[in-house]
């Protein structure tokens, strides 16, 4: 340890890249950003595998990667093996802000994603994405709410035809929208930073991320088809508003405050999007509740004009789906209630292998004496379904391109260790750039492989990683190989404090100066990793988990 006082502020940038910010630095639309950099350290933050908000960020906050605080997606299995919405009390082990109360630090925390419901901490905290609509209260302590005055905790997705791009006044309205919650969320980190004490403040920005799923094509300077005129100048509105709190931050800031700029993940444009569902239904290895799908998908045609029944559309529902006629329900082919929203359209009593949601980009084999309706044995037969579908998939290639669809296939076991793994998905697949899973089992499609023809991006593994301050940062340096568990134990060497072992994350001790390294070594402290007790008690109600599951669907993150 060291006695530095440092107070770190850490800004967060959902889906910010260096894809796009560099361009538009380099054009001067981002000045406040290039000057940042200049005057401190930058770099490429590696995301978790795969790169979805709600690992990547409680990654970030742990240290840890998910085979230890649990958060594979927003799904996770709990003690049960069911399917559940991530919250709060699912994160095992402790955050950046416990272990700094704990040094009684005073910390800030506004607007982290799976932060709800809200925890204790010393100082204050403010909810954040996937938090319900009729939630008892938005901050701790509860009277802070009320007293920040107006705020936005999220800013609903830009809902589109299906197919369809955004018109020009869509996308307008959009992005007032969230430079609205922009300027409230700044508005309420400067009230607080002058009338609270903190020596550690997260506050995050989710717009780029919102912006990007909705009309990344339109800021993709590859997509000539997606003109660069109109729309996109008022897009980047956002992007320059950011700048602009970003240059105020830096300006303010004394000797004595770090600022490091993260996100979580980075963006791409979708290309085609592959069922992954659809796949494992074909080549044997999941078994599909017709009943219930045929049923929905007809409401979903006839929803429209006083309910009005077009015949021919539903005869075609039957066609694509192999059938000529429905039969009488089967008991077997329907879910139990705790599976009826994630996995209504799978029947688990004759499925090996399923896909839970398309931001799992995961397979979970559906094994017995471990899953509630598992079929698979334990052993040789699971090794051979697992390999199977594997090397399988790994072979798999686009027949336009030629080229492979998966750039990697990883066993669990690869990539998480701790006493969440037993909780990960069975097999974690990594699509190539621009390839996109969807668990849907929804669509009519025959084909696996689906161009993508709207304005819509999806993550990319690569982050963006900022720091500056006025002392102990070197200053114009480019870092590679960062990963967003290193950031925790950064900061915690920055104010001071040891890290403790059971952090994966390491110090990026080079973005130092050296007098100020070879002064003050890191310090470890000896801590056990968490046993996993994931909380037992409901936090959702049905309507708050049916409000946060068409959001995440809208967001793409679900099927």
């Amino acid at each position: 340890m060291h006695n530095n006082k440092n107070r770190v502020i850490v800004f967060g940038l959902d889906g910010g890249t260096f894809a796009l910010l560099q361009p538009l630095m380099d054009e001067g639309r981002m000045p406040h950003m290039k000057q940042i950099i200049e005057r401190g350290v930058s770099g490429i933050l590696n995301s978790t595998i795969p790169p979805v908000t709600a690992p990547a960020w409680t990654s970030f906050a742990t240290g840890k990667n998910p085979g230890k605080h649990g958060l594979y997606d927003f799904v996770v299995k709990d003690n049960n093996n069911d399917m559940v919405m991530a919250n709060s009390r699912r994160i095992i082990g402790k955050k950046i802000w416990n272990i700094l109360s704990d040094h009684k630090k005073k910390v800030g925390i506004i607007n982290f994603p799976i932060s709800y419901p809200l925890e204790e901490v010393n100082g204050f905290m403010i909810s954040g994405f996937i938090s319900p609509l009729n939630a008892k209260t938005y901050s701790y302590p509860p009277e802070l709410f009320s007293q920040i005055g107006d705020y936005i905790i999220n800013v609903k997705a830009l809902k589109i035809k299906k197919g369809c791009n955004p018109t020009t006044k869509e996308i307008q309205k959009f992005v007032d929208e969230n430079i609205r919650a922009i300027e409230l969320r700044n508005k309420t980190f400067r009230y607080l930073i002058k009338e609270k004490e903190w020596d550690f403040i997260y506050i995050l920005f989710m717009e780029f991320d919102k912006i990007q799923h909705a009309v990344w094509k339109y800021l993709d300077r590859n997509e000539a088809q997606y003109p660069k005129g109109e729309i996109y100048e008022y897009i980047l509105k956002c992007y320059q508003r950011i700048d602009v709190i970003l240059g105020e931050i830096f300006e303010e800031m004394d000797d004595k405050t770090s600022l490091i700029i993260v996100s979580d993940h980075g963006f791409c444009s979708k290309k085609k999007y592959f069922f992954i569902n659809l796949w494992l239904n074909k080549n044997g290895y999941l078994n599909r509740n017709l009943t219930q799908l045929i049923t929905d998908k007809i409401k979903e045609i006839t929803e429209f004009k006083n309910n009005a029944i077009l015949p021919s559309k539903i005869t075609n529902v039957f066609r694509n789906y192999g059938l000529q006629k429905i039969k009488a329900p089967s008991s077997d082919l329907f879910i139990p209630p705790s599976h009826e929203i994630l996995l209504r359209y799978i029947n688990l009593l004759k499925t090996k292998a399923y896909c839970p949601s398309t931001s799992s980009n995961g397979i979970f084999i559906n094994l017995k004496n471990r899953d509630r309706y598992g079929i698979v044995e334990e052993g040789k037969e699971y090794d051979r379904i697992r390999k199977e579908i594997r090397d399988k998939l790994l072979t798999l290639k686009d027949e336009e391109t030629g080229k492979n669809i998966f750039e990697n296939i990883y066993f669990s076991e690869q990539i998480y260790h701790g006493s969440a793994l037993k909780f990960a998905p069975d097999l974690i697949l990594s699509p190539a750039e621009g390839y996109v899973l969807l668990s849907s089992l929804m669509s009519l499609y025959s084909k696996n492989l689906v161009k993508v023809t709207t304005s819509e991006g999806t993550h990319h593994p690569e982050g963006i990683f900022i720091a500056v301050d006025k002392k102990i940062i070197k200053n114009g340096l480019r870092i590679d190989n960062t990963n967003i568990i290193d950031i925790v134990p950064t900061i915690l060497y920055l104010m001071g404090l040891s890290i403790p072992s059971d952090m994966d994350g390491k110090v990026v001790t080079s973005i130092f100066k050296e007098t100020f390294l070879e002064s003050n070594p890191p310090v470890f402290s000896d801590v056990k990793d968490n046993d996993f007790e994931a909380v037992q008690d409901k936090v959702y109600s049905a309507d708050d988990e049916k409000q946060i599951i068409d959001e995440l669907k809208s967001l793409g993150y679900l099927g």
